[in-house]
């Protein structure tokens, strides 16, 4: 039964449901979810409310063994509004974005990019490579729960960034709360900070300037935002997950850039 047609059918007389379901959808992605947690979908519009898009969600690929998936989210969302999946939702890669709340479209796609990065977090199982060139306490915040999750899993992070030799910068700051917590956790956390030298030609010493987050070498989001709150909620940023042998590649990119005299090694619990 097709219950995406059944349910853009029943929400073309509502725009502002579609935004609302867009909203509470992208906050649970990453997360278990069972029919009975869409309750609030009852009185949308929708002739059978929470299992009508229930039913959708699981039609178009969206729930991945009960977790909501954000690719998938973004694939749901795309044929529910424009009637058929958009080229990225059928490839292998998913665009995802943080949108100011003036941007049109910042209701049905405005936190996709930081829902992916914690949904890509909590699916890890092995290991996180986070690199940005600007870490702030409220933005890495947002993802600590998520961190402290996979270090109590076993998983090794590794946190990229500038500054962080410096105890005293705001990046420090910002990942000391983590770096504390995985002293009492079994995975390790590791920390690497960019060599920076103002006296130096750039082009001697260039500057860190990707965003990367890498999952077990087989899943990555590449953007545009910092690990900042800004980047994460409200700035315009757009990235891309990734999967695939391109994966591997930024992998190898990343672990090789650890390992020569651009970057410094800061501390391992």
């Amino acid at each position: 039964m097709d219950y995406m047609a059944r349910l853009r059918s029943s929400l073309a007389a509502h725009p502002e449901a579609v935004a609302s379901t867009a909203a509470a959808l992208w906050a649970r992605t990453g997360h278990k979810i069972k029919a009975h947690d869409l309750e609030w979908a009852r009185g949308l519009g929708t002739e059978d409310d929470e299992q009508l898009l229930w039913d959708a969600l699981e039609e178009i690929g969206a729930i991945t063994q009960g977790v909501l998936d954000p690719e998938g989210l973004q694939r749901f969302l795309d044929e529910l509004v424009l009637g058929q999946p958009s080229a990225e939702g059928r490839s292998q890669t998913s665009i995802v974005w943080t949108l100011p709340e003036q941007h049109p479209a910042a209701k049905l796609r405005g936190r996709s990019l930081l829902s992916a990065a914690v949904s890509l977090i909590q699916q890890s199982n092995d290991t996180l490579l986070l690199t940005a060139p600007f870490i702030d306490k409220k933005g890495f915040g947002v993802l600590m729960e998520s961190l402290e999750s996979a270090l109590a899993r076993g998983v090794e992070v590794t946190i990229l960034s500038h500054n962080l030799l410096d105890i005293a910068s705001l990046a420090s700051a910002s990942v000391e709360g983590l770096r504390q917590s995985a002293q009492q956790l079994p995975g390790k956390f590791k920390i690497y900070s960019a060599v920076v030298n103002s006296d130096a030609p750039r082009a001697e010493h260039p500057l860190l300037h990707a965003k990367l987050i890498i999952a077990d070498d087989n899943k990555a989001l590449v953007s545009s935002a910092n690990l900042t709150i800004y980047g994460l909620t409200s700035n315009f940023e757009v990235g891309v997950l990734v999967n695939g042998d391109e994966v591997v590649q930024l992998s190898n990119v990343m672990q090789s850039l650890l390992k020569c005299r651009l970057t410094s090694f800061v501390a391992s619990d």
